[in-house]
């Protein structure tokens, strides 16, 4: 049984893996994340255990064909290679760990002899185990104890009480009996046992006595094959696997809650090809995950049942990303993303750990790409999209459509000061300008009136609101000036207030306070930073650089915090002066957000994610989801998370990604 709660899921490589290293129970959180790093000489990984919290040990297929083993200390940030006697066609199935030291892997070779190897340092140094050979390749290996462990092959069981210094076999079928590859074993003690596999039907196989004697139990006709087996006391099980059907393969999940005397299967949600993988961190928590049958839906899922596999509800990993184009930050560690797929259709994505790890999140089908996100809150979180709102109220788990205002052709970004009070700038299909509002969390707007002669303009490419009643835009005209809109009433009234003079253009705004603001964009060749210190009234410029500037964000009045291509600037000072800051990838970054005034996540092009936790004195670039083609704006909304959104590769287009 494994000992912790989080799931990776590295599809993106083939891996048909899962781990759990530290997530919340499945009822205290939605979101699953790629493994920050793991080295590249795995194509696929077989089998996974976590025995506490933060070390984790994997098997794995290497592009050549042979195995290695890999361990984590640190949650899965990095992965090392361990030092095994692996010789070139050995491959490695199983791995379980009772204790943070003590480890067994099993596993065969071409000739299909079986392999034990154990460590008891903590993979320092792996010893192979003398195995008495018949099981044609091990599939499967479980320790009840640091010194009980039993392993199993095709028709056969192994078994030492010795730590592995020794192995017999102790249990042995013929074909006769119907049993054939026995794939996996759980033991919830160190004598009751149940082992699963195929042969002529399924095969569960119960022993009460370190098999000395065995039972094969009776399952459902309907299932083919069981693959994985978990337990959390000697009566309670779940084995997962697949059936038949007339339809094809579906996936079968199958429990007992009298030690096998009877097994009925669960309702698996979706239409589902195999549940490859279960486990129960606690009774009532159980994690389940395998691989998708849909048309246009291929891939691994992830299920999880708060009450012991009666009721199984679908999570979502990640998928390719398509694009990234705003994100938000609620609080100092969550955060949410939204862009569009390759194909054009909206995505979600999210972070709840301040940008170590980002996560994809389910939202509405058919959705354009998203242009803008802001969330007010934790759990309330508005995303635009062309022709559509969205709106979540838990982090990000659900997604609903909201209305959206009259005339509106293309949403360009949205800015909620509360979780009812939403502002939305964009345009009209004449390429007018529309600034519309909410005070019901969306579900009605009301365009505002405008100055007159600011109507036609470009889409509006920025919006700030400091506070309910105060906000002030950005954008640039038709003609090419600049566009600095502003209201103090709630929008009853705008004004218009001009740019300085060498400004053509300008694409974001950041605003501190209801009188600090400051805005970035462009001056003839050159990037240029613009502030005001009287609520938009009035704006001046503070600075210039060679390359231009598109995103900026304030997480205080004096600190802020501006990109563009291949530059980053910052200013502690209000912006008296500002610093030019290193990077680590020299890339176009388009926006860049802060949990707090020294720890700032930038966002860019090829999917960058530049972080720095002590001001912009060093910037490393992180590592999000799958491959992203580009990222263009980040909002962080408290010190513990951020959102981006932009676009990226493949089927799912753009997304919304977070590391909260």
């Amino acid at each position: 049984m494994l000992h912790a709660v989080a799931w990776v899921l590295s599809m993106a490589l083939g891996m048909a893996a899962i781990a759990f290293v530290g997530l919340s129970p499945a009822g205290a959180s939605t979101r699953w994340h790629i493994d920050k790093t793991y080295p590249a000489v795995l194509r696929s990984i077989a089998g996974v255990a976590c025995p506490t919290l933060g070390i984790c040990y994997a098997v794995g297929v290497t592009s050549s064909g042979s195995s290695d083993i890999i361990a984590t200390t640190d949650s899965g940030s990095t992965w090392k290679v361990q030092s095994a006697p692996l010789g070139p066609t050995v491959h490695l199935t199983g791995i379980t760990c009772p204790t943070t030291s003590d480890c067994f892997v099993a596993g065969g070779d071409s000739s299909a002899d079986d392999i034990v190897l154990a460590t008891t340092d903590g993979g320092t140094t792996w010893l192979d185990q003398t195995v008495p050979g018949g099981g044609g390749g091990l599939k499967g290996i479980a320790c009840p104890s640091m010194t009980v462990c039993y392993a199993v092959g095709y028709q056969t069981v192994f078994a030492s009480v010795d730590g592995g210094a020794t192995w017999g076999l102790v249990a042995a079928f013929t074909a006769t009996s119907g049993i054939g590859a026995i794939l996996a074993i759980a033991c919830p003690s160190t004598s009751d046992c149940y082992a699963v596999g195929n042969g002529v039907g399924s095969v569960v196989l119960a022993t009460t006595d370190g098999w000395t004697s065995s039972v094969r139990q009776t399952v459902p006709a309907s299932v083919a094959s069981l693959v994985s087996v978990e337990c959390t006391s000697p009566i309670d099980c779940l084995a997962s696997g697949y059936g038949s059907s007339p339809a094809g393969d579906t996936a079968v999940i199958l429990a007992t809650s009298n030690g096998g005397t009877s097994w009925s299967p669960d309702t698996v949600p979706g239409t589902l090809f195999e549940v490859a993988g279960v486990t129960c961190p606690t009774s009532g928590d159980c994690y389940a995950a395998g691989y998708q049958s849909t048309a246009g839906d291929t891939g691994g899922f992830v299920l999880s049942s708060v009450d012991g596999g009666s009721t199984w509800k679908r999570r979502y990993v990640p998928k390719i990303v398509g694009g990234l184009n705003a994100v938000s930050c609620a609080s100092t560690t969550s955060c949410l993303a939204v862009g569009l797929t390759s194909t054009n259709k909206g995505a979600i994505v999210a972070t709840t750990d301040a940008g170590a790890k980002w996560t994809s999140e389910p939202g509405p089908s058919g959705l354009d790409p998203l242009a803008g996100i802001s969330c007010p809150s934790a759990l309330d979180c508005f995303a635009v999209a062309d022709g559509a709102i969205l709106a979540t109220t838990d982090g990000g788990a659900t997604w609903t459509r909201k209305g959206i205002p009259t005339g509106l052709l293309d949403p360009g970004d949205i800015a909620c000061p509360t979780t009812t009070d939403c502002y939305l700038v964009g345009n009209t299909s004449s390429f007018g300008g529309v600034v519309a509002a909410t005070t019901d969390g969306g579900s009605t707007w009301v365009a505002q009136a405008l100055p007159s002669g600011v109507t036609s303009y470009s889409p509006s490419l920025g919006i700030a609101c400091p506070s309910q009643v105060s906000c002030h835009v950005v954008g640039s005209r038709i003609a090419g000036a600049p566009v600095i809109l502003s209201t103090s009433d709630a929008g009853s009234t705008w004004s218009d207030a001009p740019a300085p003079g060498s400004v053509a253009n300008l694409v974001a705004i950041a605003c501190p306070s209801t009188s600090d603001c400051f805005a970035t964009g462009v001056s003839g060749s050159s990037g240029v930073v613009v502030a005001s210190v009287d609520g938009g009234n009035t704006w001046t410029t503070q600075d210039t650089t060679s390359t231009f500037l598109f995103g900026i964000t304030c997480p205080s009045t004096v600190a802020c915090y501006a990109v563009g291509v291949s530059t980053a600037l910052a200013t502690s000072d209000g912006g008296a002066t500002w610093s030019r800051q290193t990077l680590a990838n020299a890339g176009t970054l388009h926006g860049v957000g802060c949990t707090s005034t020294t720890a700032c996540s930038a966002v860019g092009n090829g999917g960058v994610v530049e972080a720095t936790s002590d001001g912009g004195g060093t910037w490393n670039e992180e590592t999000i989801p799958s491959r992203t083609q580009y990222l263009s704006a980040v909002s962080c909304p408290s010190t513990n998370g951020c959102y981006a959104v932009g676009e990226g590769f493949g089927p799912t287009g753009g997304l919304v990604v977070a590391n909260t």
